[in-house]
């Protein structure tokens, strides 16, 4: 791995860790200065973190939600509404606050918020509705679950402007 004007970066002697040369850049030019990137192995290390972490979240949020309201519907909506949310709020609080690089915010985006939400459990659960010949409920949670899940972006989004347009904190 090298800098762009030549150094070479030791991991294991680095003043700062490697880790910060994913994380952190500046948010003007993301590639000003720090170009440095982790080999493509520990790209995708960090991805299979995050989607594991994201994973995990998301079936705890089911289990947690199955005891609370019967089915599996809510518990769809509701974590594709907070991944939504979420998605849009890193996009654009967070790493502007933190100044994420654009890795950093597709790593949590793609594997935190990626495994978390849900298209599929969604997209199975309106074709079963449709073979049990529930074909109002399967309407209603198709364009429910849209709706929603829009909403919730644009909520993050109101959020986000507001925070960065006041100078407020996240």
């Amino acid at each position: 791995m090298t800098i762009p004007h030549g150094e070479s970066l030791d991991c294991k002697n680095a003043k700062t860790n490697c880790f910060q040369w994913v994380i952190m850049a500046p948010m003007d030019n993301p590639h000003k200065n720090r170009t440095l990137f982790p080999t493509e192995l520990s790209l995708y290390a960090l991805v299979f973190i995050a989607g594991s972490l994201g994973a995990i979240t998301r079936y705890l949020v089911s289990m947690i939600l199955s005891t609370v309201a019967q089915g599996t519907l809510f518990s769809t909506i509701l974590v594709n509404a907070l991944g939504s949310f979420g998605i849009v709020y890193i996009a654009f609080i967070l790493s502007a606050r933190l100044a994420l690089s654009p890795r950093a915010v597709k790593i949590v985006n793609s594997g935190f918020m990626g495994a978390f939400t849900t298209m599929s459990a969604y997209c199975t659960q309106v074709v079963s509705l449709v073979d049990e010949g529930s074909y109002a409920i399967a309407g209603a949670y198709a364009v429910g679950t849209m709706l929603i899940t829009f909403c919730a972006a644009l909520a993050a989004y109101a959020v986000a402007r507001r925070g960065i347009s006041s100078g407020g904190g996240c």
